[in-house]
């Protein structure tokens, strides 16, 4: 088929591909774990995951923490919930409220900043 004849991608969908193609990015540019091998597939965090709404993870750089927006407990779907962990092979903690009001979360590099 030339492009004279080839039908235009749905527009409405390239938004949703961009953010599926960043979520992924996301999970498989996860750090290394302490013997120096890469994630790579994705992993049910059972001890994070609830029937609420979960998005906008961020991982801390060393793997060790977690951040998302959530609206478990009857909090606002702008709550962002933290858990932790001692190490990368461990389960994180139980999330709690880190901030209310929040926006999508990022760590900085040296996870000092939320």
């Amino acid at each position: 088929m030339n492009s004279a004849t080839k039908q235009p991608r749905n527009t409405f969908l390239r938004p949703l591909g961009i953010v599926l193609t960043c979520l992924a990015a996301v999970v498989l540019a996860a750090p290394a774990d302490a013997g120096g091998r890469r994630f790579d597939r994705a992993v049910n965090l059972i001890e994070v995951n609830s029937i609420y709404q979960e998005k906008s993870p961020c991982i801390s750089l060393d793997g060790l923490e977690i951040f998302f927006q959530s609206n478990r407990e009857s909090a606002d779907a702008t709550t962002i919930w933290h858990a932790r962990r001692e190490a990368t092979h461990r389960p994180f903690s139980t999330p709690r409220v880190a901030l209310t009001n929040g926006a999508t979360p990022e760590v900085s590099a040296d996870a000092l900043t939320l």
